[in-house]
């Protein structure tokens, strides 16, 4: 399978002339004009192990109304431009989504738009999945809006906000091997870009974490996860160097007898899991607590509070209290306190 890098980078950098551009010049008359006249603005580019684009979007804050479409759309609003995913098997276009969402967060927006002709089934219902409406149009095109938040309660549709009343918040550790291949947008500065691939597990909007913890099975659907990148080893540095990194949904609980057999348990995992194929078989032979956990993933931290924050705010107990720290179960004000450290607006998390 080909593998996709991701990268934000000026138009000045990206060949017009690559052809996964044709079908936007025979779309848009004039789009090679417009794309020169953006040589110095950003745009989040996909390139596959050839240097072919395979997927590429441009965002822009809009702060005046935008009345080019019918009806108007107030500001201030983010401009989803020139969207199009070649996914090519994978969950490529997932990746995107959460793109344009993590920027709607990083902008402090409530609002996203969207122009898309409509023969572009695929992309519609990718976006309409998500929580996109239809709202008007521009031209031949129709225009799909997202608005945050929104609570029709169906989680997908509500995504990326999250509901944390009467819900029960945990946090869940991961270690370092798995954390950035499973949450790729919560990569820390040190890490090295190469290891997020263009693979299921890396792109998919929904994750799947399996484990033999005691405490599983009292995760419920619903359930909010604080993921905590930990320390694969109990020496050192833990203090500065575990971190909370991304805010999940748990969507089902499945524990291994929930399963007709191996298979079954393989076909529901692979997709969304870390491990290979002789990996997931291998662990549903061999641990008898095994639970399949799938989430989404809402949200990468825009900082990412280490232990030593998280404990002198009273959101996590002290290693000396030696509490096990695989799956925490965390209450409202630590859960609150954490994402507050995190930088998460608090629009994107209703009580």
């Amino acid at each position: 399978m080909t593998q996709i890098q991701i990268s934000k980078r000026p138009f000045s950098e990206v060949d017009i002339n690559d052809p996964f551009f044709d079908s936007l010049k025979a779309d848009y008359k004039g789009f090679t004009k417009w794309f020169e006249g953006k040589a110095q603005e950003l745009a989040y580019v996909g390139y596959d192990s050839k240097n072919n684009v395979r997927a590429f979007v441009y965002l822009k804050r809009e702060d005046e109304t935008v009345t080019d479409v019918t009806p108007h759309i107030p500001a201030p609003c983010l401009k989803v431009g020139t969207l199009k995913i070649d996914a090519h098997g994978t969950k490529l276009g997932e990746r995107f989504v959460k793109i344009i969402f993590d920027e709607l967060q990083r902008e402090g927006l409530s609002l996203a738009y969207v122009t898309i002709f409509e023969d572009k089934e695929p992309l519609i219902n990718l976006l309409t999945k998500y929580g996109f409406t239809e709202f008007g149009k521009k031209g031949d095109e129709l225009v799909y809006t997202k608005e945050i938040p929104t609570r029709t309660g169906n989680h997908l549709f509500d995504y990326p906000v999250i509901h944390a009343t009467g819900v029960k918040k945990w946090m869940l550790a991961i270690f370092p091997q798995f954390h950035t291949r499973l949450f790729p947008d919560s990569i820390l500065c040190n890490e090295s870009p190469s290891i997020i691939k263009d693979v299921p597990e890396t792109n998919g909007i929904h994750k799947v974490y399996l484990g033999g913890m005691y405490e599983l099975p009292s995760l419920s659907p619903g359930d909010c996860l604080i993921i905590y990148r930990c320390q694969d080893t109990y020496a050192g540095n833990a203090w500065f160097k575990s971190v909370a990194t991304s805010l999940c949904v748990l969507e089902e609980n499945r524990p291994r007898n929930d399963f007709k057999d191996e298979t079954d348990f393989l076909e529901y995992c692979k997709k969304y899991s870390v491990f290979s194929d002789k990996e997931i078989i291998s662990k549903y032979r061999t641990m008898r607590r095994l639970h399949a956990l799938r989430m989404t993933y809402n949200f990468a931290f825009p900082r990412r509070p280490i232990l030593k924050q998280m404990v002198e705010h009273g959101a996590v107990p002290h290693p000396r209290e030696r509490q096990y720290m695989g799956l925490l179960r965390l209450s409202d004000d630590a859960f609150s306190t954490i994402l507050r450290l995190g930088g998460i607006d608090e629009k994107f998390a209703i009580y």
